[in-house]
């Protein structure tokens, strides 16, 4: 974990955001848009992810889903504002 904060912290590897930005996941599935909270990155040996938590409300309080976004999805399936977000839902329904 330590190689990766360098990596990070010297801009060898960009993300795509920052810790503490919404970014917003197109679900073509369920045809919606879910906000998330970015955490931080991981990296394991395949790629970098973007850890994301999404707070669902239950009967015995707000529990919190981790997503895990890769770097690659942005401009696909995962986007920095909802506008793009539901642009590209939008683009997919008309298909």
């Amino acid at each position: 974990e330590r190689i990766a904060d360098h990596l990070l912290a010297n801009g060898v590897i960009v993300p795509p955001c920052k810790a503490g930005d919404m970014v917003y996941k197109v679900s073509f599935v369920h045809k919606n848009v879910i906000p998330l909270n970015v955490e931080g990155f991981i990296c394991n040996l395949a790629s970098w992810k973007v850890h994301c938590t999404h707070l669902i409300p239950s009967w015995i309080g707000n529990q919190k889903e981790h997503i895990y976004i890769s770097f690659s999805s942005f401009g696909k399936t995962a986007f920095l504002t909802n506008a793009e977000a539901e642009t590209a839902l939008k683009e997919r329904e008309r298909k």
